[in-house]
């Protein structure tokens, strides 16, 4: 089985499992905490300043990014995010932690992103919503 293959039978393992939710495009979502109740239950817009901490992996558990590892979260404008992490994000408040399941179509497709990231790769991040501005 090659790379391609391999990303696509993980996603499609997705749709049998409990606890994850399919959204648009393919994407998959699991919520690992949601905020309290009576918190602001604002979603991001595309045109909303997000601040979170994330981790980005592979399929074979490669990090590829963590913010974290700064120290500091990061703060991005949904709409310059790739369409994988953008729909993540509009499912969440401030408050959440999730993990995203993003198909190759969603992410960098079928081109590889530097070093770390093959072309035709899922990619998955765990998200925690600090803010939304």
């Amino acid at each position: 089985m090659n790379w391609r293959e391999e990303n696509e039978a993980y996603m499609a393992s997705l749709a049998e499992k409990d606890g994850y939710e399919k959204w648009p495009g393919g994407v998959y979502g699991k919520f690992l905490a949601k905020a309290e109740t009576g918190t602001d239950a604002k979603k991001p817009r595309f045109d909303s300043v997000v601040t979170c901490h994330y981790t980005g992996r592979l399929i074979n558990g490669k990090v590829f990014d963590d913010s974290r590892a700064g120290g500091v979260p990061a703060a991005f404008r949904v709409r310059e995010l790739i369409s994988g992490f953008q729909i993540g994000l509009t499912h969440m408040r401030a408050g959440d932690k999730i993990e995203v399941y993003i198909p190759w179509a969603q992410g960098y497709g079928n081109r590889a992103c530097g070093a770390d990231i093959p072309a035709y790769s899922t990619l998955i991040f765990e998200i925690e919503l600090l803010s939304i501005n």
